[in-house]
């Protein structure tokens, strides 16, 4: 996996989709040190994990620890070999975003980023991941 960037487009909401797998252990993820830049909440831009194992359906329950960075807030997702290259760091940095605390933050202590988490499953019984975010977001 290579390090990524997802820019957002000025005046149009973005959404930023992001396959994770959820185990006791932490967020497993294969994207990478991507980065999100031009993410602006109030054009209503928004990041979804989508949970590949069926087991988290609530931002509280991902085990995943964020960095507060210079304000930058950076996920931090475990590696696991079966879905990403052995050795490769994995995390996700969101320009801009602000976390509610100086250290011990989870995803949902990001304060001003639309973040949530869905079941693979659920995304499948609804039809499509754009009809999941049109009812997320609505």
């Amino acid at each position: 996996m290579v390090d990524q960037t997802w820019m957002g487009e000025s005046g149009e909401r973005d959404i930023f989709v992001t396959p994770i797998q959820s185990d006791n252990n932490g967020a497993f993820a294969a994207i990478g040190d991507a980065v999100i830049q031009n993410y602006q909440q109030g054009e209503g831009d928004a990041i979804l994990f989508v949970d590949a194992n069926n087991q988290w359906s609530s931002l509280q329950e991902v085990l995943a620890e964020v960095q507060p960075q210079s304000g930058n807030a950076t996920i931090l997702f475990n590696n696991n070999p079966e879905v990403g290259e052995e050795g490769q760091m994995n995390s996700l940095r969101i320009e801009g975003a602000m976390t509610t605390l100086a250290f011990g933050n989870t995803p949902s202590d990001i304060a001003n980023v639309d973040l949530d988490v869905v079941t693979a499953q659920e995304v499948n019984e609804i039809g499509s991941i754009e009809s999941y975010v049109d009812l997320w977001l609505a």
